[in-house]
């Protein structure tokens, strides 16, 4: 078998009614199935006015219906209540209705207030924010517009620049030709001038040199005779002088110096080569013809 519970709503002048039991007892025969039904009324929810019909004495009375096949057999006990206080609940309870709807109604309005205004704000916010965009995208546009037209005469700035430098290296390269043309016969001319110049100059400096080089050719025979002079004049002199001792010496020997300078000899005078080769020449001349006269005092001494 089934149990099940079902509530009859039934309204009462008084909420503060305690809750009314009312036992109904459903027996339903249908071949197999039994099912048992308790029902209960409750306070707080309203009857319609058209469905109350009750009378001040209303007695109790069973009711038989026939669903699907079964047979249903309901007991129900109800409490009398007075017409005037139905009558006053009701005008409570829609009054209560009324006030309820209108403050729903007013959180609602309300609430799409508040909904249309956060839409209205955002849609404000959103065309703002598109607005300064657009206003962005035009700046960004027109700094472009203005760089690339700066740009423009920029680059014509510099085209013009470069062909007025241009202009300007061909017209010193022509100015250049010219002036080398110009100057190439005077070039020439000065440059024969320089070297016929040089050349004078070379020939100046060789006859110098020569000039130079005879004149101390001159000297040197000079001094050279001089000197054969002196010597043939000293030798001529000496045959009538004495003879110096021997000091115990033979006649092809002859005595050591006391003394003998360990620096060689220097001079102070400074000389070019060819004077340098010349009095080497001399001096080997000299020493030769020493050496000769030498030999032959020696030769005389031991006749």
């Amino acid at each position: 078998g089934q149990s099940t519970y079902r509530c009859h709503s039934t309204s009462f002048p008084d909420t503060t009614l305690p809750l009314e039991l009312s036992a109904t007892r459903s027996t339903i025969s249908s071949g197999r199935n039994t099912r048992i039904e308790r029902r209960c009324k409750i306070d707080s929810i309203s009857v319609d006015q058209n469905k109350v019909n009750i009378d001040q004495n209303e007695t109790n009375h069973d009711k038989y219906d026939v669903l699907d096949d079964r047979q249903i057999v309901r007991i129900s006990t109800t409490s009398l209540s007075v017409e005037s206080s139905v009558s006053n609940h009701h005008q409570i309870s829609d009054l209560d209705r009324r006030i309820a709807h209108s403050e729903w109604m007013r959180k609602k309005h309300e609430a799409a207030q508040q909904t249309r205004e956060k839409k209205e704000l955002a849609l404000k916010k959103r065309q703002e924010e598109e607005e300064r965009e657009a206003q962005k995208k035009e700046e960004r546009a027109r700094l472009e517009r203005e760089n690339f037209l700066k740009w423009i005469e920029r680059k014509k700035q510099q085209e013009l620049d470069r062909r007025a430098m241009l202009e300007n290296e061909l017209e010193l390269q022509r100015r250049l030709k010219e002036i080398e043309d110009n100057l190439a016969g005077a070039k020439t001319t000065y440059l024969r001038r320089w070297f016929h110049k040089k050349k004078e100059e070379q020939k100046a400096q060789r006859k110098q040199q020569e000039t130079k080089q005879k004149k101390i050719d001159e000297e040197r025979e000079k001094r050279l005779e001089q000197s054969t002079r002196a010597y043939e004049k000293w030798r001529e002199n000496s045959k009538n002088k004495p003879k110096p001792a021997t000091q115990g010496l033979l006649p092809h020997q002859k005595a050591k110096p006391a003394y003998i300078n360990p620096i060689p000899w220097q001079s102070i005078v400074e000389i070019e080569p060819d004077e340098v080769q010349e009095d080497t020449l001399y001096e080997k001349k000299r020493n030769i013809n020493q050496l000769k006269i030498s030999d032959r005092k020696t030769i005389a001494a031991h006749q």
